[in-house]
C-alpha cells in the first residue's frame, strides 16, 4: 500500500508509493532501470540526483551557487557518461523520465542552465525523445506537463 499519491498498481496487490520507488518498480517491469549491476546504481543515484533538484530547484533562484554546484555536477556527470543520458546508458531511463519532471519544475521557476553545455544538450535530447515529445504534445488546451 501507499499513504498518498504518486503511487502505481504493480498487479497482484502491490502497490508502491513515492516517486522514487515507483520508478524502481516500474524500470524492472520495463528494463528501464539499468541492465547490469553497475548500470541500476548508476541509474539510482541519477534518479535520486534529479530528486534533490526538484526538492531544491526552489532555491536555486536565490542562491547562484547552489545551483551552479548542483547544475556543474549535473553537467560533468552526463557529460563522463559519453552518451548523453543522465546514467550513462545507451538509451534514457527513469532516471532521464524523472529528470523531465524535475526540470519542469526548473523551466517553470525560470530558472538558466544554458551555460551547462551537456546538461543543455541532455534537456533538448529527453524532450526529443518520442515518448516525452508526445507527452508534450499531448498538452493542449491550457494542459501542461506540471500544474
Amino acid at each position: 500500500s501507499s499513504f498518498a499519491p504518486p503511487a502505481v498498481d504493480l498487479g497482484d496487490g502491490v502497490v508502491v508509493g513515492q516517486a522514487p520507488a515507483c520508478l524502481t518498480a516500474l524500470g524492472e517491469k520495463f528494463n528501464l532501470g539499468g541492465a547490469t549491476f553497475a548500470e541500476k546504481a548508476r541509474v539510482q543515484q541519477a534518479m535520486l540526483d534529479f530528486n534533490d533538484i526538484f526538492g531544491e530547484h526552489a532555491k536555486f533562484v536565490d542562491d547562484k551557487e547552489r545551483k551552479d554546484k548542483w547544475f556543474s555536477y549535473l553537467d560533468k556527470k552526463i557529460a563522463a557518461g559519453g552518451t548523453g543520458w543522465a546514467a550513462g546508458t545507451a538509451s534514457p531511463t527513469i532516471a532521464d523520465f524523472h529528470g523531465v519532471f524535475a526540470f519542469e519544475w526548473v523551466v517553470k521557476k525560470q530558472i538558466d542552465f544554458s551555460e551547462y553545455k551537456s546538461l543543455t544538450a541532455w534537456w533538448d535530447k529527453i524532450k526529443a525523445f518520442p515518448a516525452v515529445n508526445e507527452l508534450y504534445a499531448s498538452c493542449v488546451d491550457g494542459r501542461t506537463m506540471i500544474p
